[in-house]
C-alpha cells in the first residue's frame, strides 16, 4: 500500500507541472494571437496607403472603426488568456494548499507518533518502579514471615509434641490449631448451628479476636503488611493487577491461606476482604482445612473463580483519545 501510494504521489508530481506548463502556453499563445493581429492590423493600414498624418472625417472614422475592430477582437482574446492565467493561478494556490496541508498532517501524525512513543516510554518506568516497590514489599514480607518465632513458654495452650520453639512458615500449623480448637470450644459454648450466617459470623469473629489476642505480637505486623501490599497493588497503576495478587497468593501456604481466609471474616479484615474478594484471593485455598466449607458462601463468590475476569483501565487518557 505504501509503495503505490508512493507512485501515485510521484505520478501526480510529475503531471502537475505538465498541466500547468500547458495551461500557461494556451495563454500566452492567445496574447501573442492578440499582438499578431493587432501588427497585421497596422500593416494592412500601411499597406492600403493609409495616411496618418492627414487630418480628416474620413481617417478619424477609419481609425475609429479599426480601433473598435481591434479592440474587441484583441481585448476579448487577451480577456480570455487573462481567465485562463486567473484559473491557473487558483489551481497553483489549491495545490499548494493541499500540499501544505498533507506537511502539516505528516506534521501532527510525527508528533502524535513521538508523544505516543514518550507515553509508553514513561509508562514503562512507572511500571518498573513500581514493580521495584512492590518486590520490596514482597522481600520485606518474607523477612516478616522468616522472623516469626513461637515460645511454647509464652503459650502453654498450645500442643507442643515435646518441641520448645518453632520458627518460620511452620508457626501458621499452629496458629491454625489454636484457632480451629478456639472455634469448636466456642461452638459448643454458644450451642449456635452454624447454617445460619450470622450465627457463623459472629462465632467465626470471637474466635479469631480471641486467637489474635493471644498471638497479636507475632502476627500483627505480619497481617498489617501483607494489607499494605495488597493496598499499593489496588491503588497503584500496574496494568494487570491480578498478576501481581497472584504472586502474593503463591507465596503463601495452605495454613497462611486459612488464617488469611478467616481474618477476612473477623472485624480486623472487613477491607482485607474486599480486595480478596475483588482479585480472586482464594481461588487455591484449600478446602479441606476449613473448619466449616459453607464458610465459603460468607464471601462473593469471586473471591473463588479462577478466571474471574478484572477490567482495569489503566491507559493513558492520550491513547484512549487518538487510539494506538
Amino acid at each position: 500500500m505504501k509503495e503505490k501510494n508512493q507512485d501515485t504521489k510521484g505520478r501526480k508530481s510529475k503531471t502537475e507541472p505538465i498541466i500547468k506548463i500547458s495551461y500557461e502556453k494556451v495563454a500566452f499563445a492567445f496574447i501573442w494571437s492578440g499582438l499578431i493581429i493587432i501588427i497585421l492590423a497596422i500593416l494592412s493600414l500601411i499597406f492600403k496607403d493609409f495616411d496618418f498624418l492627414k487630418m480628416s472625417s474620413q481617417n478619424f472614422q477609419l481609425l475609429g472603426n479599426f480601433g473598435e475592430y481591434v479592440g474587441g477582437l484583441v481585448g476579448s482574446i487577451w480577456a480570455l488568456a487573462g481567465v485562463i492565467l486567473f484559473y491557473e493561478t487558483l489551481r497553483f494556490q489549491r495545490t499548494e494548499l493541499r500540499l501544505q496541508r498533507e506537511e502539516l498532517q505528516n506534521q501532527r501524525s510525527e508528533i502524535m507518533e513521538q508523544t505516543r512513543q514518550y507515553i509508553i516510554q514513561n509508562q514503562t518506568m512507572m511500571t518498573r518502579k513500581l514493580e521495584g516497590t512492590f518486590f520490596q514489599m514482597i522481600s520485606l514480607h518474607n523477612e516478616i514471615v522468616e522472623s516469626l518465632h513461637l515460645n511454647f513458654q509464652s503459650h502453654p495452650t498450645l500442643e507442643t509434641q515435646g518441641r520448645v520453639e518453632i520458627k518460620g512458615r511452620y508457626c501458621f500449623q499452629y496458629f491454625y490449631k489454636y484457632f480451629s480448637k478456639t472455634y469448636n470450644e466456642n461452638i459448643d459454648l454458644t450451642g449456635m448451628t452454624t447454617a445460619d450466617k450470622e450465627d457463623a459470623l459472629f462465632i467465626i469473629n470471637e474466635s479469631y479476636m480471641n486467637f489474635f489476642t493471644e498471638f497479636q505480637e507475632d502476627i500483627g505486623h505480619y497481617f498489617r503488611n501483607l494489607f499494605n501490599i495488597a493496598l499499593y497493588i489496588d491503588k497503584s497503576k500496574m496494568p494487570n493487577k491480578k498478576f501481581y495478587y497472584n504472586l502474593v497468593r503463591s507465596l503463601l501456604s495452605n495454613y497462611e491461606l486459612i488464617i488469611l481466609f478467616y481474618h477476612c471474616l473477623s472485624e480486623n479484615g472487613i477491607k482485607m476482604k474486599k480486595m480478596a474478594e475483588k482479585y480472586s484471593l482464594f481461588t487455591q485455598v484449600p478446602d479441606n482445612e476449613l473448619l466449616d466449607r459453607r464458610h465459603k458462601d460468607l464471601f462473593d463468590s469471586r473471591a473463588f473463580i479462577e478466571d474471574y475476569e478484572i477490567i482495569i483501565d489503566d491507559e493513558p487518557e492520550y491513547l484512549r483519545k487518538y487510539g494506538n
